[in-house]
């Protein structure tokens, strides 16, 4: 289990080297946040379908042997970049680089998360998804400080480079990692409408719809932020790229705090977890809107250290209780697709999101934009958790399988 969070840790940072990095670099060769803003979206629209190929494909093949494919395409968007570079008047490589590492992530994700449930214990499946949300949030501290560093001090082409040498890194750990080789499943799902049953499985569950709902939603409203978080630290902080590194860094080390919790959570809290996860994933998204909406009113650094840690922390309450109830409420044999379904809600909100996003910025600044979009997901956060408190008759209803 190790030497798999240890692998694509490594392409966890590789990533956030990348939306650091890149952004600075694509506004100083256009003066347009508008290019970001494509970059991101071309970067979002392979989770759409792919996320649900990747599940697939993990509920079918050789996991091993697909993680070693997949990060390996991570050196074409390398490529692509470095020939941007070169020639920054050929816009078209920067979101053909984006989409490439979208579909390469995309494809990932769901068959990592597919092989927690085979080499833990279903008690200890939220304090696993904890480790993995720590690794992010570890990857999200180093990414910002060794980018923007290496950024300041030398230049993109050897970002690049390091970028490079990490995926060859994380490919050969993963090729070695012994916990893998015979990670297996006794049944394979081949039926095509079984994979349609399963599909339509997770928008009828009473609790897992939640979920759908809640990603989708607070998706769409924060992609601009997510987006061009970079552009707005750069436009309205006046931050050089090395101290916008280090402020992102020091933000994302609140979350790791906040995964240490969570892992070292007393009984009681577990219990809670364990009953009442919807609740705690509304309280998640609720910190996500304030912390956004306290990044976008305030002009000091260390306060925008602190919204931006807010709005990780409710970030990695919400995804922990959200992966760990899907893994808890659906059969191993098909987490895989589950996990590409849900993050295909996610990221079909998060590329709707963006184009809104392209069209708001031809009439409003990026600070307005966030501002009111974190009090609509703060907004609608609340919403939710009073509804989920009130216990609504259809929310207590277990529906049955439908493959049952």
């Amino acid at each position: 289990m190790n030497s798999l969070l240890y692998g694509q840790g490594l392409i966890l940072l590789v990533y956030q080297i990348y939306l650091v990095s890149l952004p600075w670099e694509i506004y100083s060769a256009t003066h347009n946040p508008i290019w970001a803003l494509w970059a991101f979206i071309f970067e979002m629209i392979p989770y759409i379908g792919l996320g649900l190929v990747g599940g697939f494909l993990a509920d079918r093949f050789h996991r091993q042997r697909l993680l070693v494919g997949l990060n390996l395409t991570l050196f074409l968007p390398i490529l692509l970049l470095m020939m941007w570079h070169y020639h920054p008047s050929w816009h078209v490589l920067v979101p053909l680089a984006g989409f490439v590492m979208g579909s390469s992530l995309a494809s990932v994700l769901p068959i990592i998360e597919s092989c927690f449930p085979l080499l833990t214990s279903a008690e200890r499946l939220l304090q696993m998804n904890a480790r993995w949300e720590a690794i992010n949030y570890v990857t999200g501290f180093l990414g910002p400080l060794i980018g923007g560093s290496l950024l300041a001090a030398t230049g993109y082409v050897e970002i690049l480079v390091v970028q490079g040498i990490l995926v060859l890194t994380a490919v050969v750990s993963l090729y070695r990692a012994q916990s893998l080789k015979n990670l297996g499943l006794p049944q394979r799902v081949n039926s095509f409408f079984l994979t349609r049953d399963i599909v339509c499985f997770l928008p009828r569950h009473p609790q897992l719809r939640w979920g759908l709902i809640f990603s989708g939603f607070v998706n769409f409203a924060l992609a601009t932020y997510s987006g061009l978080l970079v552009i707005l630290l750069r436009l309205h902080l006046h931050l050089s790229i090395a101290q916008i590194g280090l402020w992102l860094g020091i933000a994302n080390g609140f979350p790791y705090l906040v995964n240490l919790l969570i892992q070292h959570a007393p009984a009681g809290i577990i219990r809670v977890a364990a009953h009442r996860p919807l609740r705690l994933m509304a309280i998640g998204v609720v910190v996500q809107g304030l912390g956004v909406l306290w990044v976008s009113w305030v002009s000091i650094p260390w306060l925008v250290v602190v919204g931006q840690a807010l709005y990780l922390g409710g970030v990695t309450i919400y995804t922990t209780f959200w992966r760990a109830l899907r893994q808890q409420q659906t059969d191993a044999r098909w987490i895989g697709r589950i996990s590409g379904l849900s993050r295909s809600s996610a990221y079909t909100g998060s590329v709707l999101g963006g184009i809104m996003g392209l069209w708001l910025l031809h009439y409003f600044a990026v600070p307005q934009i966030t501002r009111v979009a974190g009090f609509i997901v703060m907004g609608f956060g609340v919403f939710s958790l009073l509804m989920l408190i009130a216990r609504f008759p259809w929310l207590t209803v277990t529906n049955r399988r439908i493959w049952h």
